[in-house]
């Protein structure tokens, strides 16, 4: 499990224990999906991603969002900004 989160109940919070409305996932190169961050806002959304990308080069990317309490797990983003803005 990521640093810093934890599961409790079937939902993801942060070490604080307050859940965030979006999370970006990496995943590793064994397969593992790892947390690299959180925001509350759609406008921080983007910027999110692209600091998980600097973090994480060539990783594939995923968004996860809480809405109403309901986890809703996005599709995979291509690892690289270029790849995606095609």
């Amino acid at each position: 499990m990521a640093a810093g989160s934890y599961q409790q109940r079937g939902t993801w919070k942060t070490s604080c224990g307050r859940l965030k409305r979006f999370y970006a996932k990496y995943q590793r190169p064994d397969g593992f999906w790892l947390t690299g961050g959180g925001t509350d806002s759609e406008d921080e959304l983007a910027g999110l991603i692209e600091r998980v990308r600097a973090k994480n080069p060539g990783h594939p990317i995923r968004v996860i969002e809480y809405r109403g309490g309901e986890r809703i797990e996005g599709v995979a983003l291509d690892p690289t900004p270029a790849a995606a803005a095609a």
